[in-house]
């Protein structure tokens, strides 16, 4: 159960990128989706005084993907996982800087300090790890 501080740094490093991932990814999808919104919106109008039926093909396939990515962000929560990857990383953080703090202080501390120090730094390692998985 004892954590060292690479094995902080190694998990803030690893909910760091996942956040960038995740937060990343729903901006992109949601930028793609009110282009293709605006794009069916068009074809629609389009097709009230065009009367081509390659405009309604068309319009028909970009609506449907529109529906796709709606239903993906109906069912996948990446707002979620992104705010609770960036808590991780953060939490972590604070307990990588306490670490730091406490290897520069080690030497002007007692036997027992130290050993309290590090199992309460272990410890909310540990809890931050199993909150996470």
């Amino acid at each position: 159960m004892n954590a060292s501080c690479d094995e902080v740094d190694a998990f803030y490093a690893h909910n760091l990128k996942l956040y960038k991932r995740y937060f990343h990814g729903q901006n992109l999808l949601k930028n793609l989706q009110i282009i293709i919104s605006a794009i069916t919106s068009g074809g629609i109008i389009s097709t009230i005084f065009i009367n081509k039926s390659t405009i309604k093909i068309i319009t028909a396939t970009i609506s449907t993907i529109s529906l796709g990515i709606s239903l993906y962000f109906r069912n996948y929560d990446s707002k979620n996982k992104s705010i609770k990857y960036k808590l991780a990383y953060e939490e972590a953080w604070n307990i990588k800087n306490e670490y730091k703090s406490f290897l520069n202080d080690y030497n002007d501390l007692d036997i027992d300090s130290i050993k309290e120090k590090r199992d309460e730094l272990t410890k909310q390692f540990y809890n931050l790890k199993i909150n996470n998985d």
